[in-house]
């Protein structure tokens, strides 16, 4: 049989009639299902369950405004019962344009992704690889080319952006698609798959309540409007983060990649426009490696270390329990 789409709601009534009448039928998904970050959650043919119906709905960031629809093949596995008729399916015109919206945007992201990692290797080439100095960054070709390299990351926001509109009305499609992409090199696969998964879990963290409604395009919702905006300029500096969080290491040789963080922050910090359009980039690239210090140390300190002379310009991070220990440390620099 050929595979429809239908909404979690309406399996769970199938499901609970099948179980209910002990019908020979069986729901199967038609294809892989991925879970945030490109891993397969439900593998091709294998039964629905009420459990993963959850899952699926949980994964929608639009659930409580718009059907989370499943694409399955419903099938008789020994005579008896006739599957139930298509008429609760989600029409093909919808599903076909839900599909086509999510690869023609999916694409967009990708495109600009790899001509954000190809002006940043270009860089990298120029001045001798990802150990560079500052000084290195003022030849007039780099100039030049982390020009090139700003107007390639506002163009990759703008993308990001069209992407995180349209999953946020529950077109989970456009995440799966951008971590399934085949990239040139496994670094910048990676690069895109942490960008996806991050923000999924970020959207699954803020979406609350009203403001579900709010991001989804509910007329009611109008009070929640800026923090609707807010949520999408975050969820989308996230993204970015997320991609670009390894960028230190985006040389043609990255033999090591020990003090990546470092040579990453010291490219961005170069593009003052994009540290003020996506102003946590440059946070995110130095602190990213550092997961378990924060854990048991949350209050962070960037420290930019301004020599006499522009050339021995650094980066440098430290760790403490509280802000106010944090504050105290700042203070005592001033």
């Amino acid at each position: 049989m050929s595979a429809i789409s239908i909404s979690t709601r309406d399996l769970r009534v199938i499901l609970l009639e099948v179980k209910g009448k002990d019908m020979s039928l069986s729901v199967r998904a038609a294809h892989d299902i991925y879970g945030p970050g490109g891993s397969v959650f439900i593998a091709s043919n294998a039964k629905i369950t009420e459990r993963q119906l959850s899952w699926l709905e949980q994964r929608n960031p639009a659930a409580g405004q718009r059907p989370t629809y499943v694409d399955v093949v419903i099938s008789q596995e020994r005579g008896g019962s006739r599957p139930p008729e298509s008429g609760v399916s989600e029409p093909i015109s919808a599903t076909q344009e839900r599909t086509r919206k999510a690869r023609e945007v999916s694409r967009e992201v990708v495109v600009k992704a790899e001509d954000v990692a190809r002006k940043a290797t270009e860089i990298y080439r120029i001045v001798g690889g990802s150990a560079f100095t500052v000084s290195a960054l003022r030849n007039r070709d780099v100039v030049d080319n982390l020009q090139e390299l700003e107007g390639r990351i506002k163009h990759f926001h703008t993308a990001v952006r069209a992407a995180i509109d349209e999953y946020l009305i529950g077109n989970t499609l456009i995440m799966d698609l951008i971590a399934r992409h085949d990239l040139a090199t496994r670094t910048i696969q990676h690069a895109l798959n942490v960008a996806v998964f991050a923000t999924e879990l970020a959207s699954q963290a803020l979406l609350k309540g009203d403001l579900c409604a709010a991001v989804a395009g509910d007329p009611d919702a109008g009070g929640n409007a800026v923090q609707s905006a807010d949520l999408k300029r975050d969820l989308a500096e996230i993204f970015l983060g997320g991609f670009m969080h390894d960028c230190g290491l985006w040389n043609e040789d990255p033999a090591s990649d020990e003090g990546h963080e470092v040579s990453g922050t010291q490219l961005i910090s170069q593009i003052p426009e994009i540290v003020e359009l996506l102003p946590s980039l440059m946070q995110i690239v130095l602190f990213h490696s550092d997961a378990i210090r924060i854990a048991t140390k949350p209050a962070l300190v960037m420290i930019i270390d301004q020599a006499d002379d522009e050339r021995k310009r650094t980066f440098k991070s430290e760790f403490y329990r509280t802000a106010e220990e944090a504050r105290t440390s700042v203070g005592m620099r001033a």
